[in-house]
């Protein structure tokens, strides 16, 4: 399935969701293997996907960045704490653009190879960015990798824009949370979004039936959450470059970041 083909079933799907209407060969939420209604492909144990850039949210523009290259994460777990991570989405952002892609467990059984895969991405990776990973994502995915025995990675370069966000801008925001923040600077809408909450349940109920379209509204969310992620943190490079003169100075290993410290 390539992009053009993936938005045209997209559009497909939410027309046929916002009106309710039946169709010859049954309802719409019918079920659906998830190589039919996201483009997928299947490796080293686990699943990857290359989705476009969401229609809804603004271009990324990368020309005249002062860095070469970032890597932007963002986790999905079946809850807050000591249960499997089963979707991993990055956003590469270059000079020539941002390229997404999700890693995906499609039985809490395959999340070693998504840790090992994940593991060698965020390793090769100058710098890793997050939104709050310094308190969620990377702790989390560093506990996964010891209960899976996967090596996690002594050296980490890790940028937190959370951090960054604080210092700069929480006098001008009612708070600090990603969809303030995204909506603030990057203009992101999530009317259509499912609630972080609903994560856990919707991926055990992909789990237990394998309807595809169930797992959709989940991979939605994760590719938004890193996508706009990435718009912050091209925002700020902009607003602020003072924080990128670092970067070629300053390594930090798995318990620190560069946009990190004392930002309240």
């Amino acid at each position: 399935m390539d992009a053009h083909e993936f938005r045209e079933r997209m559009k497909e799907i939410a027309r046929g969701s916002a009106r309710g209407r039946r169709t010859r060969r049954g309802r719409r939420d019918r079920t659906a293997p998830l190589c039919e209604v996201w483009p997928v492909t299947r490796a080293d144990g686990f699943t990857t996907a290359e989705p476009p850039w969401p229609e809804h949210l603004p271009e990324p523009v990368t020309e005249g960045l002062p860095f070469e290259s970032a890597l932007v994460v963002d986790i999905e777990a079946m809850g807050l704490r000591d249960l499997p991570v089963f979707l991993v989405g990055f956003a590469e952002v270059t000079s020539d653009g941002v390229r997404l892609e999700q890693y995906i467990a499609e039985h809490p059984n395959e999340e070693p190879a998504l840790l090992e895969a994940t593991v060698r991405r965020l390793a090769a990776a100058d710098p890793n960015v997050s939104y709050n990973g310094r308190a969620y994502d990377f702790p989390f995915l560093s506990a996964r990798c010891t209960y899976c025995r996967v090596g996690w990675p002594e050296d980490i370069r890790h940028v937190d824009v959370l951090h960054a966000v604080r210092r700069h801008l929480s006098a001008a925001l009612p708070d600090c949370r990603l969809s303030t923040v995204e909506a603030a600077l990057a203009g992101v809408d999530r009317r259509r979004d499912v609630g972080s909450d609903s994560v856990p349940e919707l991926y055990k109920r992909y789990v237990a039936d394998g309807n595809g379209r169930v797992l959709v509204p989940v991979l939605e969310h994760n590719l938004v959450d890193t996508a706009a992620t990435a718009l912050i943190y091209l925002e700020l490079a902009r607003r602020f470059p003072e924080e990128f003169e670092r970067f070629g100075d300053v390594s930090v290993d798995n318990q620190g970041d560069l946009f990190g410290g004392t930002a309240n």
